[in-house]
């Protein structure tokens, strides 16, 4: 659980990477939970075709209990560091 605890806000900081998709799916399978392998798999599908076109989900935590299509608010922490890294 305590892993879970650093995967939310590590998906929200990596909404628009298919890459960083793939290593949360890797996480996902070292912990060898269905429903952490399955997410990330369905959503590295989703990251590829719908950030192409410009369709990201906002905020959305990427758990398996949290559809992928659901835009979520940004806790001020990670707001932050986004608004850091756009502006490099």
């Amino acid at each position: 659980m305590a892993e879970f605890l650093n995967f939310e806000p590590a998906h929200v900081l990596s909404e628009v990477s298919t890459r960083e998709h793939v290593r949360l799916l890797v996480w996902g399978i070292c912990g060898r939970n269905l429903n952490d392998t399955a997410g990330p798999l369905l959503r590295i599908i989703g990251a590829a075709t719908n950030t192409a076109i410009g369709l990201i989900s906002s905020g959305n935590t990427g758990g398996a209990n949290v559809s992928a299509f659901k835009s979520m608010p940004i806790p001020d922490d990670i707001a932050a560091i986004l608004a850091k890294v756009a502006k490099t």
